[in-house]
This record gives structure tokens, sequence and C-alpha cells, in this order.
């Protein structure tokens, strides 16, 4: 059912209209679908709080006016969070670290790629923007570095674990692909999954087991 309100006719009409009215305040919703993903979780949590089908909220409830005040929420949402992000305290990165860190973000582009229809939980399009960002900003640091280590932090570094966590998250529950092309261990694990976690590990963060 969610699928389907998503691809809708009216709902990629909201869509587009909340889409307009975030660029109007000055902030752009993610790639891909997030936008009709909003609208469409908007829908649902209406209908099942009133009690009428998603048919009725559409024709009745959600309009371009409504799309203006739901973009003006988001952007306060979005807002904050940078803020938040922004101060994630630095950690310091090896240059050898930082280049397997940049590996990663390759590998994490490619898995993310490979599951462009699997976009339920996580939206592969946002991982592969958030890679390219994060590879553009701690290659640039790389660089400017002798060989002592660098200090990632900020809005990237919060950002650099979160497109590796993801990635953990949906391969580690089954919900994406995996690209390393072998057979995985009895606990669903494999070198690439291994391989990401020591990566984020260099960027003082860590992935959980099981579903989260």
């Amino acid at each position: 059912m969610a699928v389907e309100l998503r691809r809708s006719r009216k709902v990629k009409e909201r869509a587009d209209a909340l889409r307009e009215a975030c660029e109007q305040l000055g902030r752009q919703l993610p790639p891909g679908d997030s936008a009709e993903r909003i609208v469409a979780d908007k829908v649902e949590q209406i209908a099942q709080q009133m009690g009428i089908s998603t048919r009725t909220v559409l024709d009745r409830y959600v309009t371009d006016e409504s799309m203006r005040v739901l973009a003006n929420a988001l952007v306060r949402q979005m807002q904050d969070l940078t803020e938040v992000m922004d101060q994630a305290p630095p950690v310091p990165v090896s240059v050898n670290d930082g280049l397997l860190v940049l590996a990663a973000f390759g590998m994490c582009s490619a898995v993310a790629l490979r599951n462009l229809d699997h976009s339920e939980s996580a939206d592969p399009l946002i991982v592969v923007r958030d890679a390219a960002d994060s590879t553009v900003h701690i290659a640039v640091t790389l660089a400017q570095a002798d060989d002592d280590p660098v200090d990632v932090g900020g809005f990237q570094l919060a950002i650099g674990r979160k497109v590796i966590t993801t990635v953990l998250e949906q391969l580690r529950a089954g919900r994406w692909e995996c690209t390393c092309g072998s057979a995985h261990r009895a606990d669903g694990g494999c070198a690439l999954q291994d391989r990401l976690a020591l990566d984020l590990a260099s960027l003082g963060g860590w992935a959980t087991h099981g579903d989260s």
C-alpha cells in the first residue's frame, strides 16, 4: 500500500509542491523519492488518525497550503539537525586510514547503486550523494596533510559515519544485496562488511548488529 501510494499521481503532485516550498525557504530535500515518502507517510498518518481513506485525505486535506506548512516544519528540522552535526567533535585520522575510508565510500556507493530498487527503509540515492560529498571533503583534508594524522570533524564527519552505518545496517538486515560476490557467514556477515566496520571505527563510529 505504501509503495502504491507513493507512486500515485496526487502524491507526486503534492511532493512537487513540497519540494518547491522547501526550495523557496532555501533548502533542498534529498534526491530520489524522499518528498513522495514524506507526503505518503503524512497521508497515512492523517488517514489513521481520522479513520478515513488515504484517497479522502489526498482529496480534502493535503493541499498546496498544507505542503507549505509541512515545508516550514521540515526546514526547521533540517536546520536543527545541521547544527547538531556541526558540533561533532573532530577525530584524528591517519593518512593510511583516511585512504581506506575513501575506498569505503566507493564500496558504499557500489552497494547503493546495486540496490536502487530497494528504497523502503533507506534511499540508495542519498547514500550515493553523501558518499560523494564525504569523499571530496576527506580527500581535500588528506591532500593538505603531511604524514601526521588529520582532524576530521563537524558535519562531514557525521555524514561520513552515516553513509557507512546505513550500508552496514541494510546489509546486516538483509534488506540490500551485497556486492562482495562471496557466500556470507552464518551471522550474515562477510569480508566487505568487516572492512566497512573497520573504516567506520576509523571515523570514531560503530555499527550495531542485527536489524536496527
